[in-house]
């Protein structure tokens, strides 16, 4: 079973294709929706507001539902794009979290912590990070057309804060992941930095990483290596997964997913 948890303001949609791919290499696969983005949602608004803590319960509550609905133990695959990595380290490094026990590995793709200090001066993330402390002090959320909006004024925040101080929510010190992850970085990805990414793998115990920098080699024809459409044609992708996840060693499942 892989659990699917998307990008910043990305529709579980987009991974239509993406989820299909993985259906056909053998793994069942389900998407734990962006708050706000998905239909039926209410947006975020000055009266709606959640925490990257919130959205990381919900890909803990997806945990719970898979083992209600069957009696025995699937294994379950993490899968983090950008934000989505990022709530996948909060839910990990929760030493309260039965969730985080139950996961059996974990694979990214182009998840950062993107301090400004891993980037360039004048990198406009640092001007968009301070925009949203003023703005959505004002006005209680994070509205379009801004980046990655409509937002819920905690998680925006806390996406801020992250930006400026390179902390991302959560005590990660605590609880280092320590279990099988495989670390995907996408090649001259404009939004993650070599360091910004070396950052988010380093809350990972290194005996437990993997990485692999999908490149112009890897990249089929009609393929990309953008930071979201990358999943339009995510053959090579899904490829490079199912070898980490079925070779013998940390990343092997010996049972079915």
């Amino acid at each position: 079973m892989i659990l699917v948890s998307p990008a910043m303001a990305v529709p579980s949609r987009v991974y239509g294709t993406f989820s299909s791919e993985l259906t056909a290499a053998g793994f069942d696969v389900r998407v734990v929706g962006r708050r706000g983005f998905e239909p039926g949602d209410a947006p975020a608004s000055a009266s709606n507001d959640w925490s990257y803590h919130d959205e990381a319960a919900d890909i803990a509550d997806a945990v719970a539902q898979i083992d209600a609905e069957s009696p025995e133990r699937r294994p379950i695959l993490l899968f983090g794009h950008s934000l989505g990595g990022q709530l996948a380290a909060v839910l990990l490094s929760d030493p309260t979290s039965k969730a985080a026990d139950r996961i059996d590995g974990l694979v990214t793709v182009a998840a950062s912590i993107p301090h400004i200090a891993h980037y360039p001066p004048g990198y406009l993330a640092g001007d968009i990070a301070r925009d949203v402390l003023r703005r959505t002090d004002v006005e209680g959320y994070w509205p379009a057309p801004g980046f990655g909006a409509p937002g819920a004024k905690t998680l925006m925040r806390e996406w801020a804060t992250m930006v400026l101080s390179g902390a991302l929510p959560g005590d990660h010190a605590a609880r280092p992941i320590e279990i099988p992850t495989l670390a995907i970085r996408l090649h001259d990805d404009m939004f993650v930095s070599d360091s910004a990414a070396g950052a988010f793998e380093a809350l990972v115990a290194p005996s437990y990483l993997s990485s692999w920098t999908y490149g112009p080699a890897d990249c089929p024809p009609n393929g990309s290596l953008d930071h979201i459409r990358w999943v339009k044609s995510p053959a090579p992708v899904v490829a490079h997964i199912t070898d980490w996840w079925c070779a013998p060693g940390p990343g092997c499942a010996e049972t079915e997913s």
